[in-house]
């Protein structure tokens, strides 16, 4: 009878123990949620990305035209002046451009979001999937785009292009 008491006040010992660490977890859990919602529109107003310089504010269409031009000119080693905007929108934009080695036409979708970029293929009207493993980031300065391509976290290309 000792040993069955025993054994019952120390499993309500260690469960009354795992109820402060949980309690004290909650506690953290919602300090950190409260600090994350006092302090998300002092970050939504500062919008910068400090290792680039870019704001994240909204791109406008002829800055996103721009961005998705040079973006599938890297992606796809193109020249941005044979790839052509056929719509910008708050969805995105849609390019377009023949491949100057066979003369066939080739169309893609990219979604801006900050500094990143996804895109997706478009083929005879129908929308592809989204291109994940690619980690495309942008960089505006004046007429300058840059391009960062990384796949897997390595660097893949880094290009800048001048595109009005």
């Amino acid at each position: 009878m000792t040993v069955k008491v025993g054994l019952l006040v120390m499993t309500l010992a260690l469960v009354l123990a795992g109820c402060d660490k949980s309690a004290e977890h909650e506690a953290q859990t919602r300090s950190e949620r409260d600090w994350a919602r006092q302090n998300a529109e002092k970050m939504a107003a500062l919008n910068v990305r400090l290792d680039n310089g870019f704001s994240d504010a909204k791109i406008n269409p002829k800055d996103a035209g721009r961005v998705c031009r040079a973006a599938v000119a890297s992606l796809m080693g193109r020249d941005p002046t044979l790839i052509r905007v056929a719509s910008s929108n708050e969805e995105g934009v849609d390019v377009s451009y023949v491949s100057p080695n066979d003369g066939r036409g080739w169309s893609n979708h990219c979604a801006i979001n900050g500094d990143r970029v996804s895109w997706t293929t478009i083929s005879n009207g129908v929308q592809g999937r989204w291109r994940t493993e690619d980690d495309i980031r942008y960089a505006l300065n004046g007429p300058s785009v840059k391009i960062t391509v990384r796949t897997n976290g390595e660097l893949m290309s880094q290009k800048t292009y001048q595109i009005d």
